[in-house]
């Protein structure tokens, strides 16, 4: 395994980024995307995300990356305000060709940074080039951390960013790679003054733990006065314990007095996506 991630760095370090677009196709909708973008197979999150963002506005994405699910949210939406962040330049500047060789994303921003719970920091973020995984974590970015690929980066939180562009998201999404707590002890002053909705990947990290992320999270929104969600069951939870086997689970934090959303009820993980919009 160690080989094989170390000759995948490899490659991935020497692989010249193609800027050829490619003809792609997204619940019907027929794209021009860089190599790579759409996926061949439906991840775990994406129905949840398309209906959440069919039933949003204004959107942060943090973990952005090339901007897949930026366009899972511009096709319903071309001309949306919409934020991506991420700490990874050359992906940024993948979203943004993905979105503008579309007609799309207009009213997009894009911030190069880690969100974490701090500004001004650097982090060792593992990565390489344009797509592959990148995280804090090594555990996360193998192929990055097999020939030591990584950028030092500062960071922000999302209540810098808040204030910065000021902008009112209602929905906020986030992918960090297992970063996730750190993004949200950063969040409170959003979450009280715009109530959205944060739809957050969880990730299994070494020293933490699913069970022990998902106890931080849940006291942030007994702190912040949301409930959590888990939407492989669409129940809430009031402990990690449900989480605990788990490598990879999603969650939703609502404000406490909304009710779990009803065009949520029956999207499943790894439902595919629909058919058209």
């Amino acid at each position: 395994m160690k080989i094989k991630k170390l000759l995948s760095g490899i490659f991935y370090s020497f692989k010249k980024e193609g800027d050829q677009l490619v003809n792609s196709t997204l619940c019907g909708i027929p794209l021009k995307t860089f190599p790579g973008t759409v996926r061949k197979k439906t991840d775990q999150d994406d129905a949840w995300f398309f209906h959440l963002a069919k039933n949003h506005k204004i959107i942060f994405d943090v973990g952005a990356n090339v901007g897949y699910t930026a366009l899972l949210a511009m096709i319903q939406q071309p001309d949306r305000e919409y934020l991506l962040v991420d700490p990874n330049p050359l992906a940024l500047q993948k979203a943004q060709g993905n979105l503008l060789n579309n007609n799309m994303g207009f009213k997009a921003n894009y911030y190069a940074a880690f969100v974490s719970n701090k500004n001004n920091e650097t982090v060792k973020f593992y990565t390489i080039g344009a797509g592959a995984a990148g995280s804090m974590h090594a555990s996360h970015a193998e192929s990055a951390a097999a020939v030591n690929s990584f950028k030092n980066v500062f960071t922000v939180t999302l209540d810098f960013l808040y204030s910065y562009y000021k902008l009112k998201p209602d929905f906020v999404k986030i992918d960090v790679e297992g970063a996730e707590t750190l993004v949200m002890e950063g969040a409170s002053k959003l979450a009280t003054e715009t109530q959205c909705t944060f739809f957050i990947e969880m990730h299994d990290v070494a020293d933490l733990r699913m069970e022990n992320a998902a106890n931080i999270m849940i006291d942030w929104a007994k702190n912040n006065d949301y409930k959590v969600w888990y939407l492989k069951t669409g129940e809430e939870i009031v402990n990690g314990e449900i989480v605990k086997e788990r490598g990879k689970c999603h969650l939703l934090l609502l404000p406490k007095d909304k009710p779990y959303p009803e065009y949520l009820v029956g999207i499943k993980q790894n439902m595919p996506l629909p058919e058209s919009i």
